[in-house]
């Protein structure tokens, strides 16, 4: 832990475990993502476990991706406050999170904004939880046919395709670019993001297909039709 020491005008570093001789002693810059370590800090780790990728900056940016972006301004915002009221009524809170999160009206007793749904990621370990609510929501209140994977996956191949160049090719670039420069920062985010979102797509493609029974069944279905 950092502990600030008046006496010397200091911050002193306090191990909480012993460290042997010669030992490497890293540092934790913050549990945030890659542009931010890069922006701030000037380079970029070759694995962050904290880096994401945002599929949407706001919750309304959700909700028009959801619609197809057919739906126009007056409804989209209609949707959006009928799931903040949804999302801020009692029924939402779960039974273990009730206590000190409800007033006596039977409401959250800190009611959620817009701006408490900005920022929806997903990262190389799973996504944001706050991302499928909002999902699942916009397209049962916009009667949107595809499921919740269907569209994380319509959305994470936007991010890729956004992208300037591939994975593939930001492989064999890496490979000849100095240790430690800009260069090789910038292709390290670049391909971090790059890493998730491939990650993510293949999950979400896989949850997204029917399963073999389900297939089966559609097909015999089919054959009563026919017959």
């Amino acid at each position: 832990q950092a502990v600030h020491d008046p006496k010397y005008g200091a911050v002193r570093l306090i191990a909480d475990r012993d460290i042997e001789a010669g030992e490497e002693i890293t540092f934790t810059y913050a549990p945030v993502p890659n542009e931010v370590l890069y922006t701030y800090y000037g380079f970029v780790p070759e694995v962050n476990p904290f880096d994401d990728v945002v599929l949407f900056d706001t919750l309304k940016e959700a909700f028009q991706f959801a619609g197809s972006l057919s739906v126009n301004s007056e409804l989209l915002q209609e949707a959006v406050n009928k799931f903040l009221e949804i999302i801020n009524d009692a029924d939402s809170i779960p039974e273990e999170d009730r206590e000190g999160n409800i007033d006596l009206t039977g409401r959250r007793s800190i009611l959620l904004t817009e701006h408490d749904f900005q920022r929806l990621t997903i990262k190389s370990d799973g996504l944001d939880g706050r991302l499928v609510q909002v999902l699942h929501s916009a397209r049962e209140m916009l009667g949107v046919e595809k499921t919740v994977p269907e569209l994380l996956a319509v959305r994470i191949r936007e991010k890729l395709n956004g992208f300037s160049t591939t994975l593939d090719e930001d492989i064999y670039t890496i490979s000849s670019v100095p240790e430690g420069s800009p260069t090789q920062y910038s292709l390290r985010l670049r391909m971090s993001k790059k890493n998730i979102c491939r990650q993510a797509l293949n999950a979400f493609e896989t949850l997204g297909k029917p399963s073999i029974e389900a297939r089966k069944a559609k097909e015999a279905q089919d054959d009563i039709i026919l017959d």
